[in-house]
């Protein structure tokens, strides 16, 4: 049942390996899984705005697939977080690392800012983005609060998720022709 109106006062249930606990919604660890969470959502959503349009990389991996990939790392960062056996690898980390690596080689380098918002599904890809850097502040708050203990695989993996993301977006605009907008500020710094 969806509604049991045990949540109505505030609180939250968080249910782990060593059982449940009931707390604030504002709880850190509620925020850091809610973020993580949102970014599983936000994931979601690329894939359904790719459409038929998907992309492909030289490896012949789907921007799908890859999507796909992403949003089931997340479901294993959330139940590692909550004390789950399954825990996100050091392999995986290096995995996304080595994917980073060779989208940027697909793509001319960054000298300046990046204005988002070419297409549709890179603006989507670069919100992600940022909601993965917030997903990742949030985590290491509840690191920082001494609440739970966050792996440093999980730390490394929130952060290359991220430049992966960024990657991905800038990607999709080279890949559809599309040139990058850059910033006029980037001038001044």
């Amino acid at each position: 049942m969806l509604h049991t109106g045990k949540g109505d006062d505030g609180t939250t249930e968080i249910r782990g390996s060593s059982g449940s606990v009931r707390v604030s919604k504002v709880d850190p660890r509620v925020e850091a899984l809610g973020s993580l969470d949102e970014l599983n959502s936000l994931l979601g959503l690329c894939k359904a705005k790719l459409g038929k349009e998907d992309i492909f990389l030289e490896e012949q991996r789907s921007l799908e697939g890859i999507l796909q990939e992403l949003q089931e790392d997340l479901f294993i960062v959330q139940a590692e977080l909550i004390g789950a056996t399954r825990k996100i690898s050091l392999e995986r980390v290096r995995q996304i690392e080595i994917l980073t690596n060779f989208v940027e080689k697909e793509t001319p380098p960054v000298n300046s800012f990046v204005v988002s918002g070419n297409l549709e599904i890179s603006a989507y890809l670069d919100l992600a983005r940022s909601v993965a850097r917030r997903a990742e502040r949030r985590v290491v708050a509840v690191e920082t609060s001494k609440l739970l203990p966050v792996s440093k695989e999980i730390k490394t993996y929130l952060n290359y998720l991220s430049d992966l993301l960024f990657a991905l977006a800038r990607l999709t605009d080279h890949k559809f022709g599309i040139n990058e907008e850059r910033s006029n500020v980037s001038k001044d710094i």
